[in-house]
């Protein structure tokens, strides 16, 4: 259900001509997309959607403090651990340790 929701509103996106604008709907349903391929057991399909995921959250949201791509950054690591890639897998989540723990500073004022 997830996999086809996300296909489609992929899809949508390449369809209405306007994706420059859409780019946090689409990063979004990248993600679900390679989170529902996960949970489907396909690894491989899974990782270059997560890959993709990866970019496009980078892209918009600041790589170094948001929690998106902290999420994407796990969900990748999942299926690189799936697929036996533990080196790349264990990078991955020394990212989003450094991220989630970026993320508990408290702001300072300018």
């Amino acid at each position: 259900m997830a996999e086809a929701q996300a296909r489609q509103a992929l899809a949508a996106i390449e369809r209405g001509g306007n994706a420059d604008y859409q780019r946090d709907n689409q990063a979004a349903a990248t993600l679900v997309l390679g989170q529902a391929l996960l949970r489907q057991h396909q690894a491989a399909a899974a990782e270059p959607v997560l890959q993709e995921a990866v970019r496009l959250h980078r892209l918009i949201y600041d790589p170094a403090l948001s929690p998106a791509v902290a999420d994407a950054l796990d969900a990748l690591a999942q299926a690189q651990r799936a697929l036996h890639k533990d080196a790349e897998a264990g990078r991955l989540l020394d990212q989003v340790r450094a991220l989630r723990a970026a993320q508990r500073k408290p702001v300072q004022p300018p």
